[in-house]
């Protein structure tokens, strides 16, 4: 579908998202290219719209402007079975049914099984996931334990990481995640780092919305929003800690040093060319 590996997967243009009397978002413009993309910004700074609308999900009560292109063609022309099989997507809560499917009474391979089905619900099979994928998909997010049991009888951190092996398992070439760390351990946020990057290095685009400054600073792009609109938008790598601070700081209306960490130490030598990790710490409110 995308032979010009340097043209952008998905993109939209002079978005705007609102209602008759308020914007929520925009206007802006996004390009999504392969590659992880961090979505940072405060309660209410319209990450979660974004997602949505890149997504072609419905916007109850809102209303969208501007234009949406899945390559080269406008998102909410495409059938449903053809946006299944570009995008995946994954909401927060209870929006992670957003899609329109049933999952009452389904059993955790049950719902990872329905990785290949479009939002028009139970009629509307695209590609069932192979088995091989399905089993895939259980281990990476290590959900063998429960793969049987009902979703309404496992814990908020397992359920996340069934609705994530369904995403996974859908095999989309574009994974659009609301918070995708949401209710996981640490060693499930490391398992769920793991494979968002190797996804971005199989050349496949992966844009999430997070809190979590670590793993937004692993991501190869970040994009702050603040009040529906985007103040940064820059590759990880082109940005100096004195500018990501002052970004950060600005977006959070919070002091914030970035520091380097050795993680260990690194090379005793230091000849190692690698730049050591960014971590980001907030300083302590003045009021």
């Amino acid at each position: 579908m995308h032979a010009d590996t340097d043209a952008p997967l998905l993109q939209v243009r002079h978005l705007q998202v609102g209602t008759r009397t308020r914007t929520l978002l925009g206007p802006l413009a996004l390009q999504v290219r392969a590659g992880r993309t961090a979505l940072l910004g405060p309660n209410g700074s319209g990450k979660s719209t974004l997602l949505k609308a890149l997504a072609g999900l419905p916007l109850p009560g809102l209303h969208c402007q501007g234009e949406r292109l899945l390559g080269k063609r406008a998102l909410e022309t495409l059938p449903d079975a053809e946006r299944a099989r570009q995008l995946s997507w994954l909401g927060q809560g209870s929006q992670g049914d957003a899609e329109g499917l049933d999952t009452s009474g389904l059993s955790v391979t049950g719902l990872v099984s329905m990785a290949g089905m479009a939002r028009g619900g139970w009629s509307a099979w695209l590609r069932r996931p192979a088995l091989q994928d399905v089993a895939a998909a259980l281990e990476r997010f290590e959900l063998q334990a429960c793969a049987h049991a009902c979703l309404t009888a496992i814990s908020g951190g397992e359920w996340q990481r069934a609705h994530l092996a369904r995403v996974f398992a859908a095999g989309a070439p574009i994974l659009l995640l609301d918070e995708p760390g949401n209710h996981l351990d640490l060693r499930h946020r490391m398992l769920l780092a793991q494979a968002m990057a190797q996804r971005a290095a199989a050349g496949h685009a992966v844009v999430f919305s997070t809190h979590d400054f670590e793993m937004a600073m692993q991501a190869e792009r970040l994009v702050l929003l603040r009040q529906g609109r985007i103040v940064l938008d820059a590759a990880s790598a082109d940005l100096s800690d004195a500018v990501l601070a002052q970004a950060l700081g600005e977006v959070f209306d919070c002091p914030i040093r970035v520091v380097r960490d050795s993680l260990g130490g690194g090379n005793p030598q230091g000849a190692s060319t690698e730049p050591m990790p960014r971590r980001i710490i907030a300083e302590r409110l003045s009021r």
